[in-house]
């Protein structure tokens, strides 16, 4: 409104969840969001997948629509790094939120230790589900091999991406999935969950495995299949690597087209 009023430009970029069945606050909000997309002049989104659905709520937009994904430094992945962990672990981190779907993870988890896999699960992060997923990894009687590890700084992160056997992203949502990126930079194999960006990123059997969403046998599917075939790990962490130095995940580039996007608006604007 206020852009309006003073007769400036607007870009609008989207990282959000809004489009993949994540309810509004309500219809103020929703309605709110649909003029805030109208009244952009270029829209920039994280994915294909959520500038598409921004659509669905604006049709008429289209045009206006540029796609900048999330880029990762490569850096400090190259740096030595020590593993905080003797036993051999699965890694996941991410915000504890339903959405994230470390619930599900936990329980494809504990189909391993029935199977007697002799192998850890560390989950890096905190939020409101933590104590639930504690409680549920009880229920389960694995507590003991679920590490929760709380919030990481950067450096830890890069130790314990670098350190466990493969990454899993497990989210039911998910619109882009930076820590895939992250993962792949450390040269591990990925299992993530066929949802929003995730499917822009990894391709099936060539850089990460896919496994359905919402489903704990599919995760524990995946998660055995790499577990039983370390030369597919190995090809796949290699190749995830090699994803990772194209340059579209430069953040240099990035920062390019998020640059062009502002002169794009402008130029509208004269």
């Amino acid at each position: 409104f206020v852009a309006k009023l003073l007769k400036v430009k607007v870009v609008t970029t989207l990282h959000g969840e809004f489009s993949q069945g994540v309810n509004f606050g309500g219809k103020f909000e929703k309605w709110l969001f649909k003029i805030l997309l109208k009244r952009a002049d270029v829209i920039t989104s994280c994915s294909q997948d959520l500038l598409e659905s921004s659509f669905s709520l604006y049709p008429n937009i289209e045009n206006r629509g540029r796609v900048i994904g999330n880029g990762v430094d490569l850096e400090g992945f190259d740096l030595n790094s020590t593993s905080n962990f003797r036993k051999k672990y699965i890694f996941s981190m991410g915000i504890f939120d339903k959405r994230k779907g470390f619930d599900l993870l936990i329980s494809a988890f504990s189909h391993l230790i029935d199977k007697k896999y002799d192998i850890n699960l560390v989950i890096a992060g905190c939020g409101f589900e933590e104590k639930n997923l504690k409680e549920l990894a009880e229920l389960l009687k694995i507590r003991e091999r679920v590490i929760f590890y709380g919030f990481s700084e950067e450096r830890e992160k890069i130790n314990l991406l670098k350190g466990c056997e493969f990454f899993v992203l497990p989210s039911r949502i998910e619109p882009f999935g930076i820590v895939i990126l992250e993962a792949m930079a450390a040269g591990k194999a990925v299992i993530a969950t066929k949802t929003g960006g995730v499917v822009e990123i990894i391709k099936d059997g060539v850089n990460g495995i896919l496994v359905e969403p919402n489903s704990d046998k599919s995760l524990m599917e995946g998660m055995i299949r790499l577990l039983g075939d370390v030369e597919l790990e190995k090809r796949l962490g290699s190749n995830a690597r090699k994803t990772v130095q194209d340059p579209k995940f430069s953040w240099d580039n990035i920062t390019d087209k998020y640059i062009d996007s502002y002169k794009e608006a402008f130029n509208i604007c004269r």
